[in-house]
């Protein structure tokens, strides 16, 4: 389904941006150097290469997906235009969910008296000192976002697909948003 495939350009495309800003290197290069015979596309194998090079494993099912959805000429490739067009809409989309559930937030705690520590208190409802991504439903609910698929993929994403501690969660609302 067309949900899926974004999901999974989604949680691939955030992860090679999160890979490449820890390298210290712009995800072009990081692209570049999965495309193995330099013909400016990429193929499944190669994409999973590269994502298996930022610690990440996708099935070959999941990697067909995401060409499927990159690929714009039928060839199962995806050239490293469109994957790089695709990876900055991702990005600037999460930047603008995540700036929507800090500005929520902000007039959540206005409203309401309570502090980001009594939110996360609050929402880590196993008591295990993070959030998991349900938990983080939670958050972004309450703050009057949608807590829609993409939005909370971000979040996790944006954490590096773990759980967010206290201070991340203080981090997070208390930076500004995420933007390349």
């Amino acid at each position: 389904s067309s949900t899926k495939a974004k999901l999974v350009q989604l949680r691939v495309f955030a992860s090679l941006h999160n890979c490449a800003k820890e390298q210290n290197k712009s995800i072009e290069v990081v692209l570049t150097a999965s495309d193995k015979d330099a013909d400016g596309n990429l193929t499944a194998d190669e994409v999973g290469a590269g994502i298996e090079s930022c610690g990440m494993k996708l099935t070959q099912g999941q990697l067909e997906l995401l060409i499927d959805s990159c690929d714009t000429s039928g060839s199962s490739k995806a050239s490293l235009s469109v994957i790089k067009r695709i990876i900055a809409a991702t990005v600037l989309q999460m930047g603008t969910y995540q700036s929507g559930v800090r500005t929520n937030m902000g007039s959540y705690l206005k409203t309401s008296g309570q502090t980001l520590e009594d939110v996360f208190d609050f929402s880590d409802s196993n008591m295990d000192g993070e959030l998991s991504k349900e938990e983080f439903k939670g958050v972004v609910r309450s703050c009057g976002v949608q807590a829609d698929g993409f939005g909370v993929e971000s979040f996790v994403l944006s954490q590096n697909g773990e759980g967010m501690s206290k201070e991340e969660f203080l981090d997070f609302f208390d930076a500004p948003p995420t933007t390349t």
